[in-house]
Order: C-alpha cells, then structure tokens, then sequence
C-alpha cells in the first residue's frame, strides 16, 4: 500500500487518501462499497470513482465528501499535420457542458486556444487542432510535441496527461506495388512513402482508403484515410490521420508502418 497523504474520520469510519490518489475506507455503514459494511482493514473505494485522482477528503459525523480536480489524461489521435484541422478527442474526469471550455494547445514559444464541445455521450471534450504552421516559429523542427491544457471556466486550466505530436505535411507517397489486383480484394499492397524517421515511428492505427478512379477525392485530415491527391503529380502527398467514423464512398483497411512503406491488404 502507497504511504497515506489524507485522513479523516466520521462517527464510525475512516476515509484516506493515498500518495497516488487513491481512497480507501474502514468501519461501518455505508462507506463506499455499493452496500453496509463492517471492517477493521482499510479497502479501496472503487465505486463511482472513475479514473480520479483524489487530492483531499472532508467529514462530518455521518458523512464523507472526497474531493478530486479536473483530471485530462487522454487524446486520440495523438498526431496531426502542421497545418490543423485534425479532430480529437479528449478524455478526463470532471468534464462539464459550458460555455467557456477551451483548449489551449502550447507549442514552443506559441499558445493557441481552440473552441470545443462537450459529448455528452461519453463526457470527452471534441475540438479540432489550430494551424501550427507560418508566424515567426516557421523553423520550428519536426515532427515535435504539443501540449494541450482545458479549462472549464475559461480561467483555470488542467494540463493534459499525454502530449499530441504535430507532424510535417511533407509526407509523400512515391510508389504503389502492385499496381492491380482482384475486385475480390486479397491483394497485399505496398505503399512507398518519403517520411523522416522521427515521424515514421509515431505512424500507429493506419487505416488506408481505397475509392474508384473519378470519384472526387476528399481532403478531411479528422478522418483516417491515405489520399493520393492530386494524380497528375509525380510525388503525391500522403495524408494520414486517425479513423473518428467511417467515410463516405471510402472502403478502408487497415495499415501498418514499416522500413519507409506502409502496407496493406485490399478489402
């Protein structure tokens, strides 16, 4: 057990906090186990606490209020473009409906603070990444890491526990191999990209869009597909981001990364 770093006492039970955030309690009544209890040995408290951290715990004689702070801990995707625009979703606990949320995205010397919504259907938070790219922090070396903050009251932010990577928009596809195969589908495609070596080792949940020649190509950097934009060039440029839903006249595989190629097997 982690050292305790809060305790407090009601009439017939003990509540405590450890040095990770975690609550336990002892005694009798109904002290947070979902039904009456009756120990002497401190248990975990793992009802109705989600993935809090709880940072204090108040008493009185029949009662206990743990108190835990607004807590971000994750994102997906975790990588985007320079040039914005990719939805994410944030996780926490703690989130709220209010007409200030925010998030506020810091990279080197620069800050940019994005609207947002609050999904009531899973309580994550949903935005869409700012531009990163022009200003004085052109030079800004690739791929880097970004981090993101939330605030609920437009005042007080909570940092996020992970960190979102922005990645170059440089990123070309240069050769397709095979170039056929069956409408069956079966066919393990090879898809040779020019990326850096620092971004090609994030590449992770790939999902590959095939749609028929002609139909118009579309350039949506929140949903997962790799484009090849415009046929016409030698070096095609390669888009690549996290599925949120499926794509409209789009039929996806999914990818994975390796020595410079993504490859795939045709639907």
């Amino acid at each position: 057990m982690q050292p305790i770093i809060k305790v407090a006492c009601s009439n017939y039970a003990t509540y405590a906090i450890d040095a990770l955030g975690q609550p336990f309690s002892w005694g009798k009544g109904f002290i947070g186990h979902q039904h009456e209890t009756s120990s002497s040995l401190p248990a975990k408290i793992q009802f109705n606490t989600d993935n809090r951290i709880f940072t204090d715990v108040y008493t009185n004689g029949d009662s206990a209020l743990l108190f835990a702070p607004v807590r971000v801990y994750q994102i997906e995707p975790k990588c985007g473009p320079t040039k914005g625009g990719t939805q994410i979703r944030i996780t926490g606990t703690g989130f709220a409906e209010s007409d200030k949320l925010c998030v506020r995205f810091s990279f080197g010397d620069k800050q940019s603070e994005v609207s947002c919504y609050y999904d009531d259907n899973d309580g994550s938070i949903v935005c869409k990444t700012p531009s990163f790219m022009g200003g004085e922090d052109s030079n800004m070396q690739l791929p880097c890491n970004c981090s993101l903050s939330v605030t609920l009251d437009g005042i007080n932010f909570s940092d996020c526990e992970e960190t979102f990577m922005i990645y170059s928009n440089e990123i070309f596809l240069t050769a397709v191999n095979p170039k056929c195969g069956s409408v069956a589908g079966g066919s393990q495609v090879t898809l040779s990209i020019e990326i850096d070596p620092v971004t090609a080792t994030n590449l992770h949940n790939l999902k590959i869009g095939f749609q028929p020649k002609g139909k118009k190509l579309h350039s949506d950097s929140s949903k997962a597909k790799a484009s090849l934009g415009d046929q016409t060039n030698s070096r095609r440029n390669l888009e690549i981001a996290k599925a949120e839903q499926d794509i409209e006249s789009w039929t996806c595989a999914e990818g994975f990364y390796e020595n410079g190629c993504i490859i795939c097997t045709v639907p």
